[in-house]
């Protein structure tokens, strides 16, 4: 069984590939999933949340709506800063949680995906990093359509993460998602067969994120 992480530039179709890995057999964990838990009214995270930005960010049931938080954000690294000294303890330890949860289950490989895992360095926790890479023009493309951003939002989101070239240099594997799906899933199917091939023994490193 082997722990890894995946990641990739914002809208690079981090989701899409691991989906993809689901399908074949490995388990699955979204980052940005388990973090809206830590938005919800119960957890301590959302209290301090509101305390500092207000009320305004709520949506019509009383939860926080992450694109008006987002707006109050990606303008000022500091706030970023600030937002994510309060969630990022706080999601890697629910994380940890369901990769205790996974391994039980005993899959022959469990994937962590986020978009911050080097800009985090909660990278080193795992095995190995799989990178998924895609042109800026078409990550532009994707963020207009899908979330309906200005170019002005666009960039400061790309800006607010590692280059994508950064990122490919600290890739142990990497999956071009620069063309059509069925490459992309061509090119899956071959790295979780050698992935799943070459087991090596499962390590606690997933597990120290307290």
């Amino acid at each position: 069984m082997k722990i890894l992480g995946l990641t990739g530039a914002i809208a690079s179709g981090k989701t899409t590939v691991a989906n993809m890995f689901k399908s074949l057999g490995a388990e699955l964990i979204l980052a940005d999933r388990v973090a809206h838990q830590i938005y919800q009214p119960k957890e301590e995270v959302y209290q301090k949340i509101i305390q500092r930005y207000g009320k305004g960010i709520l949506n019509s049931k009383k939860q926080i709506d992450r694109k008006k938080l987002s707006k109050k954000l990606f303008f000022s690294k500091k706030e970023k800063k600030r937002l994510e000294s309060m969630i990022h303890p706080a999601t890697f330890k629910k994380i940890g949680w369901e990769i205790q949860k996974a391994i039980h289950r005993r899959p022959p490989l469990i994937l962590v995906e986020a978009a911050l895992h080097f800009e985090t360095n909660y990278y080193r926790f795992f095995e190995g990093i799989i990178v998924v890479k895609s042109p800026l023009k078409k990550i532009k493309k994707r963020l207009e359509h899908r979330d309906q951003l200005s170019n002005m939002e666009i960039e400061a989101r790309i800006i607010n993460q590692w280059p994508l070239s950064k990122k490919l240099k600290k890739a142990d594997w990497i999956i071009d998602n620069s063309e059509n799906l069925e490459k992309t899933e061509r090119q899956v199917r071959k790295l979780f067969k050698t992935l799943i091939r070459n087991q090596l023994p499962t390590t606690k490193q997933g597990l120290k994120m307290q």
